[in-house]
């Protein structure tokens, strides 16, 4: 079996694409057949930003799988996780809502984007100062998820109710409670989860990069 290729996944994740923009036509959820082309489009910028980037087949994979679980939501997982239910006991008044398939899109999309960020900035990384690069490869990943929130807060301005990257009012952008906003708590928990991806990508990645150092 050859070796995967950059053409192999950027072949793949079209295709996987297009069978998420015919499923999403055939549901009648038309901001998912929009977010499937986005994503082909996203994928195409990557293709060509590999080597520049420093890609791996492992981050161009994540990258595909990022945007992935974001569009599995036509599945109606936004409402309704496939993920087993846990219950932390600490919680009572928001317990149900810990580890929504938002929360989980969330710390996958981040853990990639900073992976990237960290493959491509590690060759700048000299003796003392992996430390302090680390950190604000860590921060760097906190804004892009920030940046996240405010396009969907755009969405929430132009597109409005419905489901997808832009719609608003979907199962993934509220947080049920009794004691708080339920668009507050939801952004709340997107950078928690956010945080939590840029942390681990680091981790993995200077994990990598000591072996190969």
């Amino acid at each position: 079996m050859g070796k995967i290729t950059k053409k192999h996944l950027l072949f793949l994740g079209i295709l996987l694409f297009l069978w998420f923009a015919y499923y999403a036509a055939t549901r009648g959820v038309q901001l998912y057949i929009a977010d499937s082309f986005v994503f082909i489009g996203i994928l195409i910028v990557f293709y060509y930003l590999y080597e520049h980037l420093r890609m791996t087949p492992f981050s161009y994979s994540m990258l595909i799988i990022a945007c992935a679980l974001h569009n599995a939501g036509v599945f109606g997982w936004y409402y309704k996780s496939p993920l087993p239910y846990i219950d932390p006991f600490w919680q009572q008044h928001i317990s149900a809502h810990i580890f929504q398939w938002d929360h989980i899109t969330h710390l996958v999309g981040i853990f990639t984007i900073t992976y990237i960020l960290f493959q491509y900035l590690s060759q700048y990384f000299k003796g003392k100062n992996v430390l302090t690069l680390s950190v604000l490869i860590v921060l760097a990943g906190m804004g892009v998820g920030v940046v996240i929130e405010h396009y969907e807060f755009l969405g929430s301005l132009t597109v409005g109710e419905g489901e997808g990257g832009l719609g608003k009012g979907g199962a993934g952008d509220y947080t049920l409670n009794d004691w708080a906003s339920s668009d507050w708590l939801n952004v709340m928990w997107d950078l928690v989860y956010n945080s939590i991806g840029a942390i681990l990508a680091v981790g993995v990645g200077l994990v990598n990069y000591k072996r190969r150092n």
